[in-house]
C-alpha cells in the first residue's frame, strides 16, 4: 500500500492506493482534518498514520485496518504559539513527525521547538508530555533524525538556522547540546534547509540556496563534525534518498534529479 498526502487548504486529504503491477489502484481517501499536509509516516508496529498539517500546525493520526487502508481518525493535535519570525511564524507549522517506540516526535517550524507525546497504541490517542525539545529563536525545526546506535539522541534540521541541532536525553528530558551550521564560512545568501538522512557513521542535510549537501561524521559520543559540502547540481535541493553507493537529489528548482 502507498500513502500520499494530497495538499490542498482549506483542508487536505490522504489517500492509498495499492501498488499493482498495471500501476496504482485506488483503495481509500481520508480527510487530514487540516491545511497544507506535507507529511506522513507510520508507527513502527504499521497501526496507525500520522499526518503531519504544515499551515494549521496540526498533527492526525488515523487508524490502518488489516489491509492498511487508513479507517479514521484516532485523533487529532492542534498546535499553538508563534515564533519570531512574522512571516514564516506567525502561528504553528507542524512539518514532520517520528516515532520512536511509545514517544511521537512532532516538529513545529512556526514556534521553534519539538513536541514529545505519547502515544496510546490501543486507542491511537496521543498525550502532550510536557517536555518539549527547545530550539534557539527563528530555528525553524523541519525534520530530525534519531542516532543509529546511541539511544537519547536527536539531530534536528533546523529549516530557518541553517543549522542541524543536537539534542542529548538527560532525566527524560533533551537537552540543547550543540548548534552546527550547514553553510560555509562567508555564505550571505538565502538559504533554507531541507531533508535529513543518516547512513552508517555520516549525516546528510540539504542546502536550499546554496544548493548543496552538507556531510557531518558523526564522532563516537553522539556530536558532529563538517567534513564536507558538496554542490547537488542543480536548483533547490528538498530531498534526496541514498540508494546503496548513490545519493539520488531531487532539485525542485531546476526540475531536475
Amino acid at each position: 500500500v502507498l500513502y500520499a498526502v494530497e495538499e490542498l487548504a482549506p483542508q487536505g486529504n490522504v489517500r492509498a492506493f495499492q501498488a499493482e503491477d498495471k500501476g496504482l489502484k485506488p483503495l481509500a481517501c481520508i480527510s487530514a482534518k487540516g491545511a497544507d499536509p506535507c507529511h506522513i509516516c507510520l508507527d513502527e508496529a504499521g497501526r496507525y498514520l500520522f499526518t503531519a498539517n504544515y499551515s494549521s500546525g496540526s498533527l492526525a493520526v488515523c487508524w490502518l485496518d488489516e489491509r492498511g487502508i487508513p479507517v479514521h481518525i484516532t485523533d487529532f493535535f492542534q498546535d499553538t504559539g508563534c515564533g519570531s519570525d512574522p512571516v514564516r511564524q506567525e502561528g504553528p507549522h507542524i512539518h514532520f513527525a517520528k516515532i520512536s517506540g511509545e514517544r511521537v516526535f512532532i516538529a513545529d517550524l512556526g514556534t521553534d521547538k519539538v513536541l514529545v507525546c505519547k502515544l496510546d497504541a490501543k486507542e491511537g490517542r496521543l498525550t502532550d508530555m510536557g517536555k518539549p525539545l527547545k530550539l534557539p529563536a527563528g530555528a525553524g525545526p523541519r525534520h530530525l533524525e534519531f542516532h543509529p546506535n546511541i539511544p537519547g539522541i536527536i539531530y534536528v534540521a533546523c529549516e530557518l538556522g541553517s543549522s542541524v541541532a543536537v539534542f542529548r536525553e538527560k532525566e527524560e528530558e533533551y537537552v540543547l547540546e550543540a548548534m552546527e551550521s550547514t553553510l560555509p564560512e562567508g555564505f550571505s545568501g538565502e538559504n533554507t534547509v531541507a531533508a535529513i538522512r543518516i547512513r552508517n557513521n555520516q549525516l546528510y542535510v540539504s542546502n536550499r540556496g546554496h544548493d548543496s549537501i552538507a556531510v557531518f561524521a558523526i564522532r563516537e559520543a553522539g556530536g558532529l563534525a563538517l567534513r564536507q559540502i558538496i554542490p547537488t547540481g542543480g536548483r533547490i535541493p528538498r530531498d534526496f534518498a541514498i540508494m546503496g553507493e548513490y545519493m539520488v537529489i531531487a532539485n525542485q528548482g531546476s526540475d531536475d534529479i
